[in-house]
C-alpha cells in the first residue's frame, strides 16, 4: 500500500510542477512580460541551480534531521515561492519577487522526493 501511495504522490507533484513551469513560460513571461524564449530560458536558471543544491542538502541533513522537518521546511519555502508569485507586479524588475520565486519554487518537490 505505502508503494502505491509514493506512485501516485510523484506523479501528482511531476503534473504540479510541470503545470506551474508552464503557466509561468506562457503567461507570466512571454505573454505578460513579452519575452523571448531565450530570455524566458535564462529566468528558469535559478529554477536548475536551486534544485541541485536542494538535493544536495537533504542528502546531508536526511541522517541528522526527522523526515518531518525536511517536509515541512521545504514546503514552506515553496508556500513563500508561491506567496511572492501572487504579488509579483509584472513591472517589477526580474530580482524584486520573480528570481526569489524561481529559486524557492522546487525545493518542496526536490526536498519531499528526495
Amino acid at each position: 500500500m505505502l508503494w502505491d501511495t509514493s506512485q501516485i504522490y510523484c506523479s501528482f507533484g511531476h503534473q504540479r510542477i510541470d503545470n506551474w513551469e508552464r503557466r509561468l513560460t506562457l503567461f507570466s513571461f512571454q505573454e505578460v512580460q513579452h519575452l523571448s524564449a531565450l530570455q524566458t530560458s535564462i529566468r528558469f536558471l535559478p529554477t536548475v541551480v536551486c534544485g541541485i543544491l536542494t538535493n544536495i542538502a537533504t542528502s546531508f541533513l536526511v541522517r541528522k534531521t526527522s523526515a518531518h522537518y525536511l517536509v515541512a521546511g521545504s514546503s514552506a519555502f515553496s508556500a513563500v515561492a508561491g506567496l511572492l508569485m501572487a504579488v509579483c507586479n509584472p513591472s517589477w524588475k526580474f530580482w524584486a519577487t520573480t528570481f526569489p520565486t524561481m529559486f524557492l519554487r522546487p525545493m518542496s518537490s526536490n526536498g519531499n522526493l528526495t
